[in-house]
């Protein structure tokens, strides 16, 4: 989905000015600001694809925003917001990409943020690049002071102790004049980071209080940063429209909560925003609930859990098509060799080898269990949550359980490090052993090189290391190969009996 962000004027609390648009008779109170147009998806193969999410939002319209709300601030006086509108505390969660380069490139811009609500209105919040705590408690404790229980917002960390965290007189008598105001305690803690535990009402500092933590920057490599705004409600979200003011940044994922309705919004974007004109801001979709995201950039995809689940059935078919694979090749390799060896010196000099190539056999039968593992251990993670969740029927016996069963407990451990690299030295230790016991050489069937047990020992490492060398041919044809993520994508789809327009392809610009 191509977002243009046509111009930026100003933060939030910006006024409304007539605009026409095309497709719209009349003028519009728009803000400049939160104005997008909504452009046509175009896949791999040229189909174009609308959007979904309430009227006047479909591919080639205007997604505009029929009116703008700001934060609603203890002495702000020119305030879009209506009086009468229900409030909430709307927490927003960055996650920055944890690759070299994700973080903020420029220390001091800005990130802004528009929620584009699916009844026209939108409210535009610009984040600072520095979490100040003093600052941070101070509007967590104005949004306390115009709110009440029925927003569903905790505020207990915001009032804990006011003497040590406020840093301030002012700030101090605001938490003191707060602490007779009934707070909320069946909402969820929106208000993350505001204290950092470091002061509780029950507990009494004997002298100085400890300074306060200092200041750090947002949007940093791996970083999850979250802000809380008040806002009136803007209901179900129908896309965020998230940029940088300068620099480049790469968002992986963003996550909107609402205190009121206690619903989370998830949005997608794992890619770098900045670095090219235009391509500064971002217009990004919440995903559906129980969906899940495979691949990232333009290759992205929404899966459903059916689609998932085959997904997930492919790959560990091909996984287990690969081990097949893998396995007769090394097999294969390791007979070649054996037969070779025993052209050029005999018994002698094919026993060593084969033996080196069993020993590799094993070993990379090791390591496929250790894949194993990790598979299944994901693999029974995920039908554990689904069990938790009520999804799927959790009546089966733990001793049927694939985890707890004692083959895999067996698998797992001949698969581990210490088992692999023990089984290792045990063989050469064994190989050395009977070298040195043989009293006949290769001197002749070996051309001379060197004595009978190096070249003995030379013949063994080399048969072991034959796994490798049947690894990297099967991983070379396999990655020559690879249909693709679409092709991927259209082998689910077909599996599960799905047609094109079932497979949703993650929209963004």
């Amino acid at each position: 989905m191509e977002a243009t962000l046509l111009r930026t004027s100003g933060m939030f609390g910006g006024r409304c000015r007539p605009l026409a648009c095309p497709g719209h008779s009349h003028q519009t109170q728009v803000h400049r600001s939160c104005l997008v147009f909504v452009g046509r998806d175009r896949g791999r193969d040229g189909a174009s694809r609308s959007t979904s999410h309430g009227p006047g939002t479909g591919s080639g319209a205007w997604l505009l925003p029929q009116s703008l709300v700001s934060e609603r601030r203890l002495k702000d006086t020119t305030s879009l917001t209506d009086p009468e509108a229900p409030l909430t505390v709307y927490t927003i969660r960055f996650t920055t990409g944890v690759s070299r380069g994700a973080a903020l490139s420029e220390p001091y811009a800005a990130v802004n943020v528009c929620l584009i609500g699916r009844d026209g209105r939108a409210a535009l919040h610009r984040v600072s690049p520095v979490n100040d705590p003093l600052e941070s408690r101070a509007h967590a404790v104005e949004m306390c002071q115009l709110i009440g229980p029925d927003v569903g917002a905790d505020c207990s960390m915001a009032l804990s102790d006011p003497v040590s965290n406020s840093g301030t007189d002012q700030l101090g008598s605001q938490q003191q004049q707060l602490l007779n105001r009934p707070s909320s305690a069946s909402g969820g803690a929106l208000f993350s980071g505001y204290g950092n535990g470091q002061g509780s009402s029950g507990m009494n500092l004997v002298g100085r209080p400890p300074p306060p933590p200092p200041p750090k920057r947002r949007f940093q490599e791996g970083s999850v940063d979250e802000v809380s705004v008040l806002l009136p409600e803007l209901g179900p979200l129908a896309a965020i429209l998230v940029g940088v003011e300068r620099g480049t940044w790469y968002l992986d994922e963003l996550d909107v909560a609402s205190s009121r309705t206690q619903h989370m919004d998830r949005f997608i974007c794992r890619r770098q925003l900045g670095g090219i004109a235009g391509e500064g801001a971002s217009l990004l979709t919440p995903v559906p609930v129980g969906a899940v995201v495979y691949g990232e950039g333009e290759a992205a995809m929404i899966l459903s859990k059916e689609q998932a689940t085959a997904l997930w059935s492919l790959n560990m078919s091909d996984y287990s098509e690969l081990k097949r694979r893998v396995a007769a090749t090394t097999a294969l390799l390791v007979a070649c060799g054996a037969s070779l060896a025993a052209l050029m010196g005999g018994t002698v000099a094919a026993l060593p080898y084969a033996a080196g190539g069993i020993v590799g056999l094993i070993y990379q039968w090791m390591l496929m269990r250790e894949v194993d593992h990790v598979m299944e251990a994901a693999n029974g993670q995920q039908k554990q949550q689904q069990a938790l969740a009520g999804e799927v029927p959790s009546t089966g016996r733990k001793a049927a359980d694939p985890i707890h069963s004692s083959g895999y407990i067996t698998s797992r451990v001949l698969g581990s490090m210490p088992a692999r690299l023990g089984f290792v030295c045990a063989s050469a230790t064994l190989g050395m052993a009977l070298l040195s016991r043989e009293e006949t050489g290769l001197a002749d069937g070996a051309g001379g090189y060197g004595s009978a047990a190096a070249w003995q020992l030379a013949l063994g490492v080399l048969g072991f290391l034959t796994y490798k060398a049947a690894l990297v041919g099967v991983s070379m044809r396999e990655a020559g190969t690879n249909p693709g993520a679409l092709a991927l994508g259209s082998k689910i789809l077909h599996s599960s009996g799905g047609g094109r327009t079932e497979f949703e392809k993650y929209k963004r610009d």
